[in-house]
């Protein structure tokens, strides 16, 4: 209902949040991790990331393609959405031959590559260990980047400004991890920060829309403590300084619990495994559904990751 008066009524999220206001049952978003995460995204933020993208003209109403997103979320078509239209991309990372896994399907990087071209991408980056060999993407006339760091962790800030150096350089960037999700949405909110000031909340809440799971356990408190810093970035570059000063002290997670502490540095284990899995037994479960004799042909409308409450 929110998003129809933004987008139909042309309200502010100001004035729907206040029209709202006596409303006290709402539930925040959580995270698509399997653990309690104590950090919650409100309805209110996802209208302020929504309200960014409309003036920013990265969603249109009129321009919207609903069938090439949902087909587009679907990882037998790509596994891929974009995060900045136009701009950048997250998607599954690739397979390395036809075979599934956990129950799904990803495609192999041959694959990809008819999807790339249409869609105009120039650059691929890899933010996951090395499963496929890049040359399967480069000898198409891609350029390939390798930029690894822990699943479930936060990045480095070497990484981070390599990143948006990468992004800033031209072209179409397509940008994946093992899943697509937590790393992947974590340095593409850091390049969106720079340069559009949006807040980590508003980034956090808009790229859950494009991308529902994305930004995992402390990359949540991370995006949030990088705001400052990316926006200083932006200021700099906006007045001609492109080289991005090299942070000496990145935030230091004093607002995490123990646990997402220790998986802001060392990770968390097999957490990509975990999502793939938990997307193999959610088309399992819709496979069941549409045998059932009294399902009689409807359908489950799905897309890819969709664990958000």
């Amino acid at each position: 209902m929110g998003a129809y008066m933004m987008i139909i009524l042309s309200k502010t999220s100001a004035e729907i949040i206040e029209l709202f206001s006596q409303a006290t049952t709402f539930v925040s978003f959580c995270d698509a991790s399997s653990e309690k995460n104590h950090f919650e995204l409100s309805f209110y933020d996802c209208l302020k990331g929504l309200e960014k993208g409309i003036k920013y003209n990265w969603y249109n109403l009129g321009t919207f393609d609903l069938r090439a997103y949902e087909n587009g979320s679907i990882i037998e078509s790509g596994g891929y959405n974009w995060i900045l239209p136009g701009k950048i991309l997250a998607f599954i990372c690739p397979a390395i031959d036809h075979k599934g896994r956990d129950g799904v399907k990803p495609l192999t990087p041959e694959q990809y590559v008819p999807i790339f071209n249409d869609l105009g991408v120039t650059t691929i980056v890899r933010l996951n260990r090395k499963n496929y060999d890049s040359e399967r993407f480069i000898r198409h006339g891609f350029k390939f980047h390798d930029m690894y760091f822990i699943d479930g962790s936060v990045p480095s800030d070497k990484i981070v400004r390599e990143f948006i150096k990468v992004v800033e350089e031209g072209g179409v960037i397509a940008v994946h991890c093992k899943a697509g999700l937590g790393r992947t949405a974590t340095l593409i909110g850091c390049y969106i920060m720079k340069h559009f000031r949006l807040t980590g909340i508003e980034f956090i809440g808009w790229a859950r829309l494009c991308r529902p799971g994305s930004v995992l356990g402390p990359q949540q408190q991370f995006l949030i403590d990088m705001q400052e810093i990316c926006w200083k970035w932006g200021e700099d570059f906006r007045n001609g300084v492109t080289e991005m000063e090299e942070c000496k002290q990145l935030p230091q997670h004093e607002h995490l619990s123990e646990n997402d502490k220790f998986k802001a540095k060392y990770g968390d284990y097999k957490q990509a495994e975990k999502l793939c899995a938990a997307e193999g037994e959610m088309r399992r479960e819709i496979t069941k559904v549409h045998s059932n004799p009294s399902f009689k042909g409807k359908t489950v409308k799905r897309t890819a990751f969709n664990k958000n409450k």
